[in-house]
């Protein structure tokens, strides 16, 4: 049995699930490229926001021809830089575009690339923090700050041994002791 780091399991969660969702490798014949085939290349599907990223996307000419191709990105949760650019493929090659990215908001977000007509998306999952959100985070200290003291050996000591110490109050040992008390 193969057991995860307890770190590692939120980024494989999140990396399978946002991968479920990706189209790859589509193909297009409209434009001046006909047939360019698009991939975008991201192992990393978990991100924080504000923090910047590279990713690369690799563009292939399947055609027996030298043309260009205009690439689109679209991702209305990310600061995109640069979200256009052109580029000259040679036949039968790949071109490898990277492309600088950061995050905006928080939750499961989609960036499409286009080249001439050539569509390709990939998912993503946005977080606060590297690997709590902030009621996950929240929760966690509320429940370590109470919870904390109780779970300590030496508290547990010294609780059992008062408990042990001390004899159970009843109603017919405190009337021996008022009797006692009044003569």
């Amino acid at each position: 049995m193969c057991l995860l780091p307890a770190t590692l399991v939120p980024y494989l969660r999140d990396y399978w699930r946002a991968s479920a969702l990706d189209k790859e490798w589509v193909s297009a014949s409209a434009g001046e490229c006909v047939n360019p085939l698009l991939h975008i290349m991201q192992f990393q599907r978990s991100f924080v926001v504000g923090e910047s990223y590279n990713i690369q996307i690799s563009v292939v000419n399947e055609s027996e021809s030298t043309c260009e191709a205009n690439i689109e990105v679209d991702a209305a949760a990310f600061d995109v830089k640069p979200d256009k650019k052109t580029i000259t493929l040679q036949p039968g090659k790949t071109v490898d575009l990277h492309l600088n990215i950061s995050p905006k908001s928080v939750g499961d977000q989609v960036i499409n690339v286009t080249a001439n007509g050539a569509e390709s998306s990939v998912n993503f999952v946005v977080r606060d923090a590297h690997l709590l959100n902030r009621w996950q985070s929240l929760a966690l200290s509320l429940v370590s700050s109470v919870g904390g003291p109780l779970l300590t050996v030496p508290w547990w000591i010294e609780f059992l041994r008062k408990r042990r110490t001390e004899k159970p109050v009843t109603a017919a040992s405190q009337n021996r002791r008022r009797r006692s008390a009044s003569r």
